[in-house]
């Protein structure tokens, strides 16, 4: 997806519409407003040559988690904010925000409701055809949906995503820029790091943790002992990862983590308990 033209053509795929020419894609894009302030690290970032036109474009496993755990409305909307405060100089009026489209592409289905793709466009409740006309909508898609009219593009891409089979011009061409990346020493060695720091993670904070909940549970109830579980082995996950050497990112990139899980990640490091 760095490259402007594959990443051009993912994105007409899942919109069903034309996209204009395209900045260099950035990955990894971290937005930060105050030194304090949380961070946000968009998976890739290009916008409209001409327009000026934003397209924040995130995939979004699980991760052991739920759908609601992961808080995907808040977190489109806590990513729009950022876009905009970083986009609007100083003096400038609020005419200057540009139209921005956040699309999170799901290996589940974020909603529960079937649909292959979720578009979110504010309109008036009291006169449903009364559009807000912000310029921002938030785009979530499902690639486990099993929609009977799924545009064909959008399905090939799908069965690339949750298979690997590359069936169609563009997944084939995704296909080769997999091949391409894979030559890149740089980027297998952080793939390698990453799937090694969450494989530990998972075999060892989450067994640990879900061990502690269900002991607890027996005393406390089957489903309070399993949020126990999940509570304390998201937390040892946490720990398991940061004890191998993985960085604050790792744990907010892979595992989803936030600021408070990772300060009681550390503070568990320091006292042991």
């Amino acid at each position: 997806m760095r490259d402007p033209v594959l990443c051009r053509d993912v994105l007409e795929t899942l919109l069903q519409a034309p996209v204009g020419e395209l900045t260099n894609p950035k990955n990894e894009k971290e937005i930060k407003v105050t030194p304090d302030g949380k961070a946000i690290r968009l998976d890739i970032y290009a916008e409209e040559i001409g327009t000026g036109k934003i397209y924040d474009a995130e995939m979004q496993n699980l991760n052991k988690q739920s759908a609601e755990t992961l808080c995907l409305p808040k977190r489109s909307r806590f990513y729009q904010a950022l876009i905009d405060f970083g986009k609007l100089k100083e003096g400038k009026t609020y005419r200057y925000l540009k139209d921005t489209d956040i699309v999170f592409i799901c290996t589940f289905d974020p909603f529960g409701h079937g649909a292959y793709r979720y578009t979110f466009d504010k309109t008036c409740d009291e006169i449903p055809a009364l559009k807000l006309g912000d310029g921002t909508r938030a785009i979530f898609y499902n690639t486990t949906s099993a929609e009977p009219d799924i545009p064909e593009g959008v399905k090939e891409l799908f069965e690339y995503i949750n298979t690997g089979r590359a069936g169609s011009r563009l997944t084939r061409k995704m296909d080769e820029a997999v091949a391409r990346a894979c030559m890149n020493t740089d980027i297998v060695e952080a793939a390698m790091r990453s799937e090694m720091l969450l494989m530990d993670a998972e075999n060892i904070g989450y067994d640990r943790g879900f061990a502690a909940g269900e002991i607890k549970g027996e005393a406390k109830g089957e489903k309070k002992g399993e949020k126990i579980g999940e509570k304390k082995g998201r937390i040892n996950a946490l720990v398991q990862m940061l004890s191998r050497g993985g960085t604050e990112d790792d744990l907010r990139r892979l595992l989803d983590a936030t600021d408070k899980e990772i300060e009681q990640a550390k503070e568990r490091m320091l006292t042991g308990k």
